[in-house]
């Protein structure tokens, strides 16, 4: 008990990251550059895309979710860019709203939506592509149905 009152004489409140945006893509830097050091890569930042996606999550684990995001994403990267395709699907999903068919009249005038839509829109031709035209495949990838898979391309 003694510890705990020695180590609480001084206290803070720091925000969780979905409250601090601004230190997402620095944190993201410095953990790309940690890694590449620890593990020999070269990876030598992230493309405007994957910062989007990175930007608009709302990280429930914090700094330790978005170090694992980005671990994981450096083990994926072919080009010395982490990509959105070298992001966990979950991420993505729950970004771009895969698996969320709300759509509201605000949404059609943010232009952050329209930037999502379009990155969205690429992930579903990435999916396809890598999936040589079998849409059923590429939903399965994705983690949707084959109908949603469908609804989406109409839009």
């Amino acid at each position: 008990m003694d510890l705990y009152y020695r180590l609480n004489v001084v206290s803070f409140k720091l925000p969780p990251l979905r409250e601090r945006r601004e230190d997402i893509i620095p944190i993201a830097m410095a953990t790309i550059e940690r890694f590449n050091a620890l593990i020999g890569q070269s990876v030598s930042g992230i493309s405007p895309e994957a910062i989007n996606i990175l930007e608009m999550y709302h990280w429930p684990g914090n700094v330790r979710e978005l170090e694992n995001v980005i671990e994981r994403a450096m083990n994926f990267v072919t080009s010395g860019l982490i990509t959105p395709e070298c992001l966990s699907n979950y991420l993505i999903q729950r970004v771009v709203g895969l698996n969320n068919d709300t759509k509201d009249s605000q949404q059609a005038d943010n232009p952050f939506h329209a930037k999502l839509r379009a990155v969205q829109k690429q992930i579903i031709l990435d999916a396809i592509e890598l999936a040589k035209g079998n849409k059923a495949k590429a939903a399965k990838m994705l983690g949707i149905s084959r109908s949603t898979l469908y609804e989406k391309m109409k839009a």
